[in-house]
């Protein structure tokens, strides 16, 4: 009954008050993602084709670029659209605001990145852009079954909740809580209230959820389940998610976005990655700039469909990920495409001396079987170099763990190269406040 009376009066007024239209936009999501490949593939050609042509026509930074690099508006999109470079964030604060903004349109916010990635950006989205990646990601909340109005624990990184934000809470029955400044205390007030509570969402940030997740398991909590988890900003490492759907009694449904008001991809009920891309044109690139056959690893670039305000046009965002090669459609019944593995941050790999890239799965994959680590890090002053690896002790640690650990990083890569460990008493996280598992000095 609550949940009808968000949906059908709560929501489509908030929107009528704040000038938005997420309500309207949610429900053509909940349309499109039931298309067929080709219907998919025809409306993004046509907001391809209309993002391109409102570049052309209202965005000088965009016009030159066309005019320089002979685009054809009216040609194959796909293939005209490679002819353009890509964008990066040094050239965003070169020309921000003044060529790459649509100066007849209103900012309606500013979203910035942490800079996590070696830069900072800065980004801006009028309330048109802003209905459309809140009603994208309303989307895949709800294939995790979520929607407004249920009982809801959310972590974020920004605790301070003006007036409006605190009575969007209470009507939407949240619970807003810090994601890194948390201790066992913290955890044990939090979680008592939803003790033997089935009916409960945990969404926020992998890393503090798998904390939750953690500091619940020394406290001997063993009555908290929730309906499920839905994670988002943060890289969703593998033992993250089994601790978490163990402990907690669930399932995990992470989605993938970016702080430039981008959301990606979401898991569908069979944990697949799906690309919304009436939102998005994904593009994985080599470091040439080519495209990698489906399956094999390479940097995301995204053009955004719906910011009309300051448009992205092959975007590099910085993630590494692995477009699935499989053609199938998804047992879940949806046709759009899949991202099989991402990996984050493409600052998150280090190189081998024989040029073996390691992902930060590789490491985690390690160590999420060594207890006797409580924490690690690994650093790489200069590529394809000795890493260092920085650890802080746990359960049982003994000296002859950072052998096997040592031996298990050379059997995993097949190559032997200098490894050496470091034991400190504390590991800070990135700036952001998020954990920083791969530190490159190159």
């Amino acid at each position: 009954m609550y949940q009808r009376l968000i949906k059908n009066i709560i929501y489509p007024l908030s929107d009528k008050l704040m000038g938005l239209s997420i309500h309207k936009n949610l429900e053509k999501n909940r349309s499109a993602q039931w298309y067929t490949a080709s219907e998919l593939n025809a409306l993004q050609k046509e907001k391809l084709f209309a993002i391109l042509s409102h570049c052309n026509n209202h965005i000088p930074y965009y016009q030159k670029l066309f005019k320089d690099y002979n685009l054809d508006i009216n040609g194959d999109l796909l293939n005209e659209l490679k002819k353009i470079p890509i964008l990066t964030k040094k050239i965003i604060k070169k020309y921000l605001p003044h060529d790459l903004t649509d100066k007849t349109r209103k900012i309606f916010t500013i979203e910035k990145t942490s800079g996590s990635s070696g830069e900072q950006g800065e980004f801006y989205l009028d309330r048109e852009a802003f209905s459309k990646i809140i009603a994208a990601q309303t989307l895949y909340w709800e294939w995790a079954g979520y929607g407004f109005g249920k009982r809801a624990i959310q972590t974020g990184i920004n605790p301070e909740r003006g007036i409006k934000k605190q009575i969007k809470d209470k009507l939407l029955l949240i619970k807003y809580l810090d994601a890194f400044k948390i201790d066992k205390e913290i955890i044990r007030k939090t979680l008592n209230p939803f003790r033997n509570k089935k009916d409960i969402f945990f969404i926020g940030y992998p890393s503090s959820i798998y904390n939750y997740a953690k500091f619940a398991e020394e406290l001997g909590i063993n009555d908290v389940s929730f309906k499920a988890v839905i994670s988002l900003g943060d890289k969703m490492f593998p033992h993250y998610r089994s601790l978490i759907e163990n402990k907690f009694s669930t399932e995990v449904f992470d989605t993938y976005g970016a702080a430039e008001g981008l959301m990606i991809a979401g898991e569908c009920t069979e944990h697949k990655y799906h690309i919304l891309t009436p939102h998005v044109h994904i593009e994985i690139l080599d470091e040439n700039g080519e495209t990698v056959p489906d399956g094999t690893l390479g940097h995301v670039v995204v053009t955004s469909l719906d910011n009309y305000l300051m448009p992205l046009i092959r975007y590099k965002i910085g993630d590494l990920a692995i477009k699935s090669s499989k053609m199938n459609i998804c047992k879940c019944g949806r046709n759009l495409p899949i991202i099989s593995k991402i990996i984050g941050r493409d600052t998150d790999v280090l190189y081998t001396p024989k040029h073996k890239i390691l992902v930060v799965h590789f490491f985690t994959g390690i160590f999420e079987h060594f207890p006797e680590i409580k924490q690690f890090q690994v650093k790489q002053l200069k590529k394809g170099g000795e890493i260092q690896i920085r650890y802080l002790k746990g359960i049982s640690f003994s000296k002859n763990i950072l052998e096997i650990i040592k031996n298990k990083i050379y059997e995993r890569a097949e190559e032997d190269f200098p490894v050496h460990f470091s034991n400190v008493e504390e590991i800070k996280p990135s700036p952001s406040g998020k954990p920083q598992i791969i530190v490159r000095a190159y």
